[in-house]
């Protein structure tokens, strides 16, 4: 009779216990290496270097001379009775040998009022108030017989044919009165001689001068006063 075998059932609950704690059972754990710490940042111990300040030049010391100080003054020195003369003497001439000798000797009359003043204020070293004169004496004397002229123009007649005597008239009366204001002007007020020079000191020129004065000697004191007379 053959014999069957036959699992046992305890047997075969303690294999799949066993089995099943086997799979279960976790492996064994791997050591943790630590790592290793970083060393720490050198710090620089050496100090930056510092910058210089800059240098500012020192302001130049005052000029401390012993020189006192000099004060300066002007001194306006008047020549125009030369320029007067000069002017007189010409017109002078203009007129008394434009009659005698004719137009030449009035030309040569007027150049000499026009160009006499120039010239004298050049001898005294004022070229600035020569060329100065000399402009308001033509320029003057050319806008005075144009504004004698419109004038003239609009206080009379239209002339239709010849207009001589109107152009006449304007130059006679705007030369003269062009004629007087460059005399004004040069002589009052360009004729002068400007120069600079070190002002005097005041000087005191009273008469009379008290001085108090105290005098020390041993155990006594002596209070008087001294003067000038």
């Amino acid at each position: 009779m053959p014999v069957t075998s036959q699992s046992n059932p305890l047997a075969a609950a303690a294999f799949v216990t066993v089995f099943a704690l086997s799979l279960a059972t976790p492996a064994e754990a791997q050591p943790i290496i630590p790592r290793p710490a970083e060393p720490p940042e050198e710090v620089s111990t050496v100090a930056p270097a510092i910058e210089p300040p800059l240098q500012v030049p020192a302001p130049p010391p005052p000029n401390l001379s012993s020189e006192p100080l000099r004060l300066r003054e002007e001194t306006r020195t008047w020549y125009g009775g030369q320029n007067l003369a000069v002017m007189a003497g010409s017109l002078l001439v203009a007129g008394l040998g434009g009659v005698i000798l004719g137009a030449p000797a009035f030309f040569a009359g007027m150049a000499g009022f026009y160009l006499g003043p120039p010239i004298v204020h050049a001898s005294h070293g004022n070229a600035g108030r020569a060329f100065a004169s000399l402009g308001v004496g033509v320029g003057g004397t050319v806008v005075s017989i144009l504004a004698t002229g419109l004038i003239l123009g609009a206080v009379s007649e239209p002339c239709r044919s010849e207009c001589g005597m109107e152009a006449l008239a304007a130059v006679f009366l705007g030369g003269i009165a062009g004629g007087l204001i460059y005399a004004v002007v040069d002589i009052g007020f360009l004729a002068y001689d400007v120069r600079e020079h070190d002002a005097k000191r005041p000087t005191d020129t009273s008469s009379f001068r008290l001085v108090p004065k105290v005098w020390f000697a041993q155990n006594q004191t002596t209070i008087g006063m001294s003067g000038e007379f």
